[in-house]
């Protein structure tokens, strides 16, 4: 062979046949790696979804399934995947919220106030409301709840039948001019008869069907006569729808409510 090795390449004459001789191979270590990586992966991938299976009952993947996407046919026989929502619909336009969580609500906007209480306060509070007569020398007394009929300490009382002649309060002076007639077609508020009253405030008035009296009781609540009826004499009387707010103003005897609450 004249010095040659069967490592090296080499050309070796014989029978006039020329030989050539490359080294081997190397060992395929590097590929058997990479198939023993890719089998414990998909080992690992089986072992960790059987756990999910485990902890959450099945209901996490067929929930993941039955929810995530909806499968629809395509005229050319494929198949096209329609995401679907994750929350139910609001029927009042608000956003959807995800299942299980409740969509945001508004409070719904509270009673609002009756039409002859523009503040809303317990100012104009009716305290009560109903039908009274008013005749002979018996006068109402509208603190009391309901009003009774007294011969002193009256808030106001009828003197004269024809025509119908309304005197105010049995404590004379300023308290006696607690009367006030209210002209204007709309029904006054708690605050607008006490404005009357505090500006216009009488001892007498002269009434008939119909005529509105905004009245001063001695414990400086506020009440609004409407004459329903008119009897001609002083036994018949009138008779008058009566409202009495609840609210005190200058009581008489220096406290709110007086001995009435």
């Amino acid at each position: 062979m004249g010095g040659n090795t069967f490592g090296d390449r080499a050309a070796v004459q014989g029978q006039g046949i020329q030989n050539f001789y490359y080294p081997p191979p190397p060992p395929r270590r590097r590929r058997t790696g990479l198939v023993v990586a890719g089998v414990l992966s998909v080992v690992l991938a089986a072992a960790g979804a059987l756990l999910v299976l485990k902890l959450t009952g099945g209901s996490g993947l067929a929930g993941a399934r039955g929810e995530g996407a909806a499968t629809t046919s395509s005229p050319g026989g494929g198949q096209s995947v329609v995401p679907r929502s994750h929350g139910s619909p609001s029927p009042d336009g608000l956003p959807a919220a995800p299942d299980g969580l409740s969509s945001p609500r508004t409070s719904p906007p509270a009673d609002s106030p009756p039409p002859d209480d523009p503040s809303g306060g317990a100012a104009e509070r009716e305290r009560w409301s109903g039908t009274l007569r008013i005749g002979g020398a018996d006068g109402p007394q509208l603190d009391q709840e309901p009003p009774v009929k007294v011969q002193f300490m009256r808030d106001l009382w009828l003197v004269e039948a024809d025509p119908p002649v309304l005197h105010g309060s049995d404590m004379g002076g300023p308290y006696g001019s607690n009367l006030a007639l209210w002209d204007r077609p709309e029904a006054p508020t708690r605050k607008e008869c006490a404005e009357r009253v505090s500006t216009q405030g009488v001892d007498e008035v002269v009434v008939g069907r119909g005529s509105v009296v905004c009245v001063r009781t001695l414990y400086g609540r506020t009440a609004v006569l409407t004459v329903e009826s008119v009897g001609g004499d002083a036994r018949t009387g009138i008779t008058v729808r009566a409202r009495v707010w609840s609210a005190t103003d200058n009581p008489l005897y220096g406290v709110p409510g007086g001995g009435f609450s």
